[in-house]
This record gives C-alpha cells, sequence and structure tokens, in this order.
C-alpha cells in the first residue's frame, strides 16, 4: 500500500494545478491547506496526483472519508450491467 502522506514535491504539484484556490469551494488556499485524496486512502485510494485536489481545511474536514458523489454516478453510468447505486 503507498504512504497515505503527500510528498512536498506532491504538494506545491497540486498547490499549481488548482491555482492557489480549493478545488471545491474556489476560495484561495490559506497556510494549512490540506492535499486530500479524491478516493479516501482508507478505501483504497492511492497516494498520487491523479487521485489528489487541493483543499481548505473547512471542505477537507467535512469531507473526511466520502467519495464524491460525482464519482459514484460517473462509475454507475459507465457500467451498465451493474446495479446502480443509490445516493
Amino acid at each position: 500500500m503507498s504512504s497515505r502522506v503527500f510528498s512536498n514535491a506532491q504538494k506545491t504539484a497540486l498547490y499549481e494545478i488548482h491555482d492557489g484556490a480549493c478545488a471545491n469551494c474556489g476560495n484561495d488556499l490559506q497556510n494549512g491547506w490540506h492535499a486530500d485524496h479524491v478516493i479516501p486512502w482508507s478505501m483504497g485510494g492511492e497516494t498520487h496526483l491523479n487521485n489528489a485536489q487541493a483543499l481548505c481545511a473547512t471542505c477537507n474536514l467535512g469531507k473526511a472519508a466520502k467519495i464524491p458523489t460525482e464519482l459514484i454516478k460517473s462509475f454507475s453510468e459507465k457500467q451498465p450491467n451493474r446495479k446502480k447505486l443509490t445516493l
């Protein structure tokens, strides 16, 4: 299993990818912003830039270990033969 902690290089890249703004609310990232796993690490999400987003502390703490509903919906739509997930 990969490390749970994003490296400093990954955090710098995330900050630049998101133009210094929270990926959720769009507010400017302040000191103490969080490098977040889109698919939570506790649910098997990798510590990799393709599973990462820059979030302000408020948005990340509100998200906790949840998977965004958009991902669930997208996965369900791409798997037509599987039982649909309800939200």
